[in-house]
């Protein structure tokens, strides 16, 4: 059995591909059935503490941030091969796309999310959660709970981004038809 020829694009373009799927369905497993859904209640009350459930979202999600940029990167240099690359000047325009797409993705946080962000760690350096018999009575437990709602929507609003990368990867794939 040999090897696939197929040229340095057709590589850049699996890659982005990959990565993009990568990055969307991952997400949307985290939102549909993992930490999302267990720190807002969705499949229950689980008896996490307010203090617990900020504790678990910043230790989770610092993590996840970190390989969304670095999925972020990843597509930005595949789109530069197939931009360089390419025969097709269709393609690379979809696959440039694609890393536009996902690379609107770096401003989002520190926009949309940073304020979120700034006022849970504040409270949660504050240490002023554990009042109360469940510590959710106090009046900073209750805003961390809004803000996790707060928090939840905007993401979602991030799904435009995600599900834009990933089309565009894709039909720069398809396009591609060398695979």
């Amino acid at each position: 059995m040999g090897h696939l020829d197929l040229s340095l694009s057709t590589y850049a373009l699996i890659g982005g591909n990959v990565i993009t799927s990568n990055v969307l369905f991952g997400t949307l497993g985290i939102s549909t059935m993992g930490a999302l859904p267990i720190l807002n209640g969705r499949f229950g009350d689980y008896g996490l503490r307010t203090k617990d459930k900020l504790n678990m979202f910043a230790t989770f999600f610092k993590k996840g941030g970190a390989m969304t940029l670095a999925s972020v990167w990843l597509n930005a240099f595949c789109s530069t091969i197939v931009a360089y690359n390419h025969p097709s000047p269709i393609v690379r325009k979809v696959s440039i796309a694609s890393g536009v797409f996902l690379g609107l993705l770096l401003p989002f946080k520190p926009l949309l999310l940073g304020s979120i962000n700034a006022e849970w760690q504040a409270i949660y350096d504050s240490n002023d959660l554990d009042t109360g018999a469940a510590g959710d009575e106090n009046p900073r437990a209750k805003r961390t709970e809004q803000l996790l709602q707060m928090w939840e929507q905007r993401h979602n609003l991030r799904y435009i981004l995600f599900v834009g990368g990933w089309v565009c990867a894709l039909g720069a794939l398809v396009m591609d038809n060398r695979v």
